[in-house]
């Protein structure tokens, strides 16, 4: 082949001069300045190390030999991008970036790094040219990328052979930093192929995570009991185990317990002095103790903490309610305030049976419930003030409309703005109520023909009027503002409420269709045998900004799935809707 580089020294009388004959360094004896037939004609060196050649030859004059170093410049070529360069003993090389925008076949190359577990670091893998050229000595590769975001513990240089890569056949690899901040990876490579940076693909550990269930979720301060049940169950441990030993409840509403309140011994087999768990574990705590630490006539946030065996801590919170409810008679009326001033009052007649009955400050609630709160609270551009209520049993149902009284802050500078709105639990959104205000008394009051949430709120608009007509009842109200209700007969929302309907609690269907002649409703077993059917007619109730229908199925009702469907009518026109609920008993 062609020679393409020429290095001349002289060795004594010897003039040696290097050649590159292809890619292969060698030198050979170009001119004599001794005795004929002193050197042998054709004396071979080879490349060593970057930078220089040497070898040795053999005179044929009494069999002198000789050694010698000729000095080879070395070449740094460099791709188009700037990134990545190579460092050789003299020929130059190319460096082409290469990816799948550029080279669609390139696919499969990028498919080898999936299978491996491997991401590219850099947008494109290189491919040095010409390729397969061996190297008598390493030529030296590097690397420039931005280390941002990457754990440069597991970035490499990786070698692809036409099927697999792999980061074997490259040496001595080293990680710098330049003056830029940038990061440059370098190694060295005996043959010229295709290389790249990439980085070991980090799965996801998934992240431990703990629930926690407390039996009972309310706790009736006039029953009698022993114990309280905490059932945690995790998921993710990693084959890590609950230590009984080390539940303890140690905050209430946010608030560090002094002296938290450790889980009963639990009995069984043990480890050491306490038992251990896997998955879930059930333990109990004194009822008297968990009351001790919880205010009555609240909903509570309470958190639970402990250790699993392999050390590691965990945290987990449930919403419990303290409830020391009073007993109304069916048929009897009266008042039931909370020590915050919120209260109801039920006129006689109002139960439909015998009913122990309460109302809850809600202190505390589980952070996914609060922020569901708090999104619809804002998507309404209504700000909540003060303290949610619940008023309980939650789903009860009355004969006859009960008033319910929320305290305002005296700070409320717009008490026309100022109204109570109904949290809709099944909708996920807060509905506001036909409200008016006591100055005075500085309380909201609104009716209503069934328990559920309720909290004060502020509204970007008038909502509310002044109570100054004594005796004025809420029906009354309602019927003056319903004219501010859609009576368009249109299908709006159509839901069964509490949804499942569990312990005892009444299914309550609320349609919205404006104002119709008639709504029937019609209940199926998962069988498609007719359970129930009714006949709505007359004036819908006032909820919000729409006209309702709402009905309660009483009666014994068998757990289970049913199926529903609503049939509208207005003057010959329907609307129709259909849905499904269940009943846990």
């Amino acid at each position: 082949m062609k020679k393409s580089a020429l290095k001349r020294v002289f060795l004594g009388n010897l003039l040696a001069a290097a050649v590159l004959t292809g890619y292969a360094w060698a030198a050979e004896i170009e001119s004599l300045n001794l005795p004929a037939g002193a050197v042998m004609p054709g004396t071979q060196i080879e490349f060593v190390s970057a930078g220089e050649l040497s070898g040795s030859g053999m005179g044929a004059l009494e069999g002198v030999g000789f050694a010698f170093t000729v000095p080879v410049q070395a070449v740094i070529s460099v791709s188009g991008d700037g990134l990545v360069s190579i460092t050789t003993p003299g020929p130059e090389m190319q460096v082409l970036p290469v990816s799948t925008a550029t080279v669609p076949s390139t696919a499969p190359v990028f498919a080898a790094m999936a299978g491996a577990g491997l991401e590219p670091v850099m947008g494109a893998f290189y491919d040095f040219e010409p390729s397969g050229i061996q190297f008598s000595a390493p030529a030296n590769i590097a690397f420039t990328f931005n280390p941002v975001g990457i754990d440069t513990a597991t970035v490499a240089i990786y070698y692809y052979d036409g099927i697999t890569w792999s980061s074997g056949t490259v040496y001595n690899q080293r990680i710098s930093f330049n003056a830029s901040g940038q990061a440059v990876i370098e190694g060295e490579i005996a043959h010229t192929s295709i290389y790249a940076v990439l980085m070991k693909k980090i799965t996801p550990v998934p992240a431990l995570s703990v629930t926690l269930n407390i039996s009972p979720n309310v706790i009736n301060l006039n029953s009698q009991g022993e114990s309280i049940t905490a059932n945690l169950r995790a998921e993710n441990t990693g084959g890590a185990c609950f230590r009984s030993d080390a539940i303890k409840i140690s905050a209430v509403n946010g608030q560090a317990l002094a002296e938290p309140i450790s889980a009963q011994a639990n009995k069984g087999k043990g480890h050491n002095s306490y038992t251990v768990e896997c998955g879930s574990i059930a333990v109990k705590f004194s009822r008297e103790a968990v009351i001790a630490v919880l205010p009555a006539n609240t909903v509570s946030n309470i958190a639970v903490t402990g250790v699993f065996d392999d050390g590691r801590v965990f945290s987990a919170e449930d919403a419990v309610r303290t409830v020391k409810p009073r007993r109304m008679a069916r048929g009897s009326g009266g008042r039931f305030e909370h020590r915050r001033r919120a209260c109801f009052d039920a006129p006689a007649g109002a139960l439909k049976h015998d009913a122990d009955l309460y109302v809850l400050s809600v202190e505390g609630d589980k952070a996914g419930n609060e922020a569901l709160k708090k999104a619809a609270a804002k998507a309404k551009l209504l700000a909540r003030r003060g303290y949610a209520y619940e008023f309980g049993p939650d789903g009860s149902t009355f004969d006859k409309a009960l008033t319910i009284s929320l305290p305002y802050d005296a700070d409320d500078k717009s008490p026309g703005k100022i109204a109570i709105a109904c949290w809709n639990e099944n909708g996920k959104l807060w509905e506001v109520l036909p409200s008016r205000f006591d100055a005075n008394a500085r309380l909201v009051k609104t009716d209503v023909v069934h328990f559920s949430q309720y909290q004060v709120i502020v509204a970007s608009y008038t909502v509310s009027a002044p109570e100054t007509v004594k005796g004025f009842r809420a029906s009354e109200y309602i019927n003056v503002s319903a004219s501010l209700a859609d009576q368009t007969f249109k299908l709006g929302e159509v839901y069964v409420y509490p949804n499942p309907a569990k312990g005892g609690k009444v299914p309550v269907f609320h349609v919205e269709v404006g104002l119709a002649d008639t709504v029937k409703i019609r209940v199926y077993t998962v069988a498609g045998q007719l359970a129930h059917d009714t006949t709505l007619t007359g004036t819908p109730q006032v909820i919000g900004s729409a006209y309702a229908y709402e009905y309660a199925w009483e009666g014994r009702i068998a757990s289970g799935v049913y199926y529903y469907t609503i049939e509208a009518e207005k003057s010959g026109k329907k609307i129709k809707s259909k849905g499904k609920f269940a009943v846990v008993r």
